[in-house]
């Protein structure tokens, strides 16, 4: 998986796209958004937002954030990122076919994990 392999460092759109799509293919919820490209200092930031909550399972990778996952309702730490656009569930969720292929993979991986 070459997209992530710095997981979780410069992986957070595609790794919340990732958990997007599964939450759509695997449990049939369709109302998350991909918040992109939140701007602090010279780093973007994306994460995932589901109803009122925040999903991040990168944001460890900045040196002032130190929960490997964070769910909540509020983040000042997120709020810190400025100029963050939302992108709807169909627009999270559309990958080129390199980020497909790996996905898939990742289901594999997932599937095998459940057995």
């Amino acid at each position: 998986m070459e997209v992530l392999k710095l997981f979780p460092d410069s992986c957070c759109s595609v790794s919340s796209k990732f958990f997007l799509k599964l939450l759509s293919d695997k449990e049939h919820i369709y109302r998350g958004v991909l918040v992109a490209n939140g701007r602090r200092e010279c780093a973007t930031h994306a994460w995932a937002e589901l109803d009122e909550y925040i999903i991040d399972i990168t944001a460890d990778q900045f040196s002032d954030f130190h929960t490997p996952v964070f769910v909540g309702k509020n983040s000042d730490w997120h709020s810190t990122f400025a100029g963050a656009t939302r992108h709807g569930h169909h627009e999270s969720v559309r990958f080129d076919f390199c980020h497909q292929s790996e996905y898939d993979l990742l289901l594999t991986h997932i599937d095998n994990f459940k057995q």
